[in-house]
C-alpha cells in the first residue's frame, strides 16, 4: 500500500471519529425507519439532499445528506435496508480537491 492511501484512510477514520463524537445525537436514542421516507422528510423539512455516500465493510451504506444552510444528518442504512439516523449537526462545509491544504 502507498504512504498517499495510508494517509487518505486514516485521515477518513479521524473525521468519521470525529463526526460521531462531537454530533448531536437525537436525544440520545437513534431513529430507524424507511431510508426513502427518511431522505423526503428531510427534503422537505430542511432541504437536505444526498451529498456524501460510502458503503461501509458490514455492507451498510452511509450517506451524509446537508442542506444549502449547513444543516446535516448522517443516515446509516444496513443491508436489509433499515435506515437509521445517527447523527445531526451544523455547519458543514465541503472541500473539492486534493491539495496538501485540505488535510
Amino acid at each position: 500500500m502507498s504512504s498517499r492511501f495510508l494517509e487518505k484512510a486514516f485521515l477518513g477514520l479521524f473525521m468519521l471519529v470525529w463526526v460521531l463524537a462531537t454530533a448531536e445525537y437525537a436525544h440520545g436514542q437513534t431513529v430507524c425507519g424507511d431510508r426513502l421516507t427518511f431522505l423526503a422528510n428531510l427534503k422537505q423539512k430542511y432541504q437536505e439532499v444526498t451529498a456524501h455516500m460510502g458503503l461501509v465493510a458490514t455492507g451498510a451504506v452511509v450517506e451524509i445528506v446537508v442542506s444549502p444552510k449547513g444543516t446535516w444528518t448522517m443516515v446509516v442504512t444496513n443491508p436489509q435496508g433499515v435506515a437509521c439516523i445517527v447523527a445531526t449537526g451544523t455547519a458543514w462545509e465541503a472541500f473539492m480537491g486534493e491539495g496538501e491544504d485540505q488535510i
